[in-house]
């Protein structure tokens, strides 16, 4: 919920393993292309990343998981 897609977790994948869409306000990860290096999580600037030490689970495909930031409620309308 606090994420603001700046897209610094993006450019420091090595790998591209995550897409930040700030207009569309998602961000997406390849788990597969996941090398668990944490360069996202130590360049996250609102520190909303994090890793936990867990492998992937075997598919039998590869996909891609797209997180979209829920709608913040408008106070001012009360």
């Amino acid at each position: 919920d606090v994420c603001v897609f700046c897209g610094l977790c993006s450019k420091k994948c090595p790998t591209g393993a995550i897409i930040v869409d700030r207009a569309a306000k998602t961000w997406s990860i390849k788990r597969f292309s996941c090398i668990q290096c944490g360069y996202c999580v130590a360049s996250c600037p609102k520190k909303c990343i994090s890793m936990r030490p867990d492998y992937t689970q075997p598919a039998g495909e590869k996909s891609t998981e797209t997180f979209t930031q829920a709608p913040k409620d408008d106070q001012s309308a009360s």
